[in-house]
């Protein structure tokens, strides 16, 4: 099966293309349409995930250049309640509009994906990545653990997750060395 992994970026027809795909997962997965407090993101893709140098955006086309699956990440912007204080948009990324199509799951399309975002997050000094899934999509949670990604707080119909990123620094890398040379 052959496809390819793209990083999002200034080109309006794949972005439309984007756009449209986003709103159909959507109603496929929750039988919603536009709710503006919920996809401000994706009416405004570009000043959400192209443009800021820490925001990126993937997707993942079959060999017909049709978008099968997409993940953005950003740094974290919620300010849920019980989250306060412990995340923040400097060393927190945060995962969103993650979608296969379901004839392309199980594939690794999806673990690619993240695998791609936690290298981005890395490169970009984030500590840790945030994301949250529904309760009635077992199949995302399991998905998520499987990746090392752990439950922090489950709340009505969400499950929040993290994952610690091991980010080396320089600094980290001195103490390391001095330490092996004591």
């Amino acid at each position: 099966m052959y496809y390819s992994l793209v990083k999002l970026e200034d080109n309006s027809h794949l972005i439309n293309n984007t756009k449209k795909y986003l709103f159909d997962k959507i109603n496929e997965e929750f039988g919603l349409s536009y709710i503006p407090e919920y996809h401000y993101d994706i009416v405004n893709l570009e000043k959400t995930y192209i443009i800021p140098k820490r925001n990126s955006f993937y997707i993942a086309l079959n060999s017909d250049n049709e978008i099968i699956g997409t993940l953005g990440i950003r740094g974290y912007d919620k300010n849920f309640e019980i989250f306060k204080g412990k995340y923040s948009q400097d060393r927190t990324a945060s995962l969103w509009r993650t979608y296969i199509d379901k004839e392309y799951k199980r594939h690794k399309i999806g673990t690619k994906l993240v695998s791609i975002a936690e290298e981005f997050a890395k490169n970009h000094n984030y500590k840790e990545i945030y994301l949250h899934t529904q309760k009635d999509l077992i199949e995302g949670y399991y998905f998520w653990s499987s990746l090392n990604y752990k439950k922090t707080i489950e709340e009505y119909d969400t499950i929040h997750m993290e994952k610690k990123l091991n980010v080396l620094n320089i600094e980290t890398l001195k103490r390391k060395q001095l330490a092996k040379s004591i």
